[in-house]
């Protein structure tokens, strides 16, 4: 009965200790409280209690594998300890009072599928870095103050589903490169200040079914291939530059269930909203 108390015993204290994170994850999660007023926070950690109680956080094989923090009072930065989590697949911080600029090093969250910042106050530019995280699905960072252009390097991210970017300040052009994202499903990009042409390398996207990028400051022709994504639900190009398009070509895209485009010949930044659907029966 002995022995077997001490196997038990064994076994248990070599079980807790394997539930345990490392101290170098632990003490980044330290950080990230600390930089953004753990104190105050709606739902506080215990931060004498074992890391996968903590609040938003998930532990697998001893590993953080997620935070999510959503709305709950997270007033600071984003330390660069975060990016020693590389087993991290969602970081989600929305609906908070963030501010200052994504970590340089973001880069190195090399599993990460979900990256979430929205309704924050951050600002700089999407750090270079984060165009090498392959593994990456979902980018929300609408509704911050993040400025600067997307780079051409967005074209690695070839698991991108959803690019979410509305209400920022972003400048310069849409990538060609952008036409590599075969996985995309939403391309939201509203209300920046984004210039130039659409590249026709956007018809590449096959699976792509919301594409919104009204409030901008692009011009040129709506490339009508557009019509050949047949999963496109949703298309809003309105208060732009772009040349209008005439009814002929408007049949084209007579699929679209909601189209909202500039349609006056006769003036720029004159929107109508056309449900086609409807209309070109």
């Amino acid at each position: 009965m002995k022995n077997l108390n001490l196997v038990l015993a064994l076994f248990f204290s070599c079980f807790i200790g394997f539930s345990q994170v490392s101290e170098i994850e632990k003490n980044a999660l330290i950080a990230l409280h600390k930089t953004t007023d753990g104190e105050n926070w709606t739902i506080k950690w215990d931060l004498n209690k074992p890391v996968n109680e903590w609040y938003g956080v998930r532990v697998i094989n001893n590993h953080v594998t997620q935070i999510i923090l959503t709305n709950n009072n997270l007033h600071g930065t984003i330390p660069s300890e975060i990016a020693v989590l590389s087993h991290l697949k969602t970081l989600n911080l929305q609906r908070n009072s963030l501010k200052g600029n994504i970590p340089a090093n973001i880069g190195n969250l090399q599993e990460l599928i979900e990256l979430k910042l929205s309704f924050n106050s951050l600002n700089g530019e999407i750090p270079e870095s984060l165009y090498a995280i392959k593994s990456l699905e979902n980018l929300s960072l609408f509704m911050n103050e993040i400025s600067g252009t997307i780079s051409p390097k967005i074209g690695q991210l070839t698991n991108l589903k959803q690019l979410v970017l509305f209400n920022n300040f972003f400048t310069g052009r849409i990538p060609k490169e952008i036409g590599n994202l075969t996985q995309l499903e939403v391309i939201q990009i509203s209300s920046n200040k984004i210039s130039g042409n659409l590249p026709t390398e956007i018809c590449q996207l096959q699976q792509l079914q919301t594409f919104s990028l009204f409030d901008n400051q692009m011009e040129g022709t709506i490339p009508i291939g557009i019509a050949s994504l047949v999963n496109l639900k949703e298309l809003n190009l309105k208060e732009n530059k772009f040349t209008p398009i005439y009814p002929l070509e408007l049949k084209k895209l007579g699929f679209i269930k909601q189209l909202h485009i500039d349609t006056n010949p006769n003036a720029i930044n004159t929107s109508s909203s056309l449900d086609v659907a409807s209309t070109l029966k």
